[in-house]
């Protein structure tokens, strides 16, 4: 009855580490997908600030499109159930003249803490 008692022991320690050995790969998974989907939302965020600015160029009649390069500044905060953060992107526009007549070239490079974006475009005279 004793040995019964002592093997019951064991098997309950067992399955005790192997429990915590899963819950421990659980929590790595679950903290790694937290940042990926906190990286994943900062990409988001600086296309759609890239687009923005884009799209300010665009508005821009061509003649008054002057080449050289211009800084855009934004912050983004986001809150959740369980975490708030702060976003700071900072857009780089530079205009250039494109590889044929009458076209321009921009190039837009939103850059934050942890990565950058960039995005391309050519402008044509209407």
């Amino acid at each position: 009855m004793s040995r019964l008692r002592g093997a019951l022991l064991v098997e309950a320690l067992v399955s005790f580490f192997l429990m915590f050995c899963v819950s421990l790969a659980v929590f790595g998974l679950q903290a790694q997908a937290r940042k990926a989907k906190t990286k994943a939302r900062a990409g988001f965020a600086a296309t759609v600030f890239a687009r923005e600015v884009l799209e300010d160029a665009r508005v821009i009649p061509y003649d008054e499109l002057s080449n050289g390069s211009e800084i855009f500044r934004k912050t983004l905060t986001h809150t959740g159930p369980k975490s708030n953060g702060v976003i700071r992107l900072e857009a780089q526009r530079e205009v250039k003249d494109g590889p044929v007549t009458d076209l321009k070239k921009i190039s837009i490079t939103v850059r934050w803490a942890s990565g950058q974006v960039n995005l391309e475009a050519l402008i044509g005279r209407d």
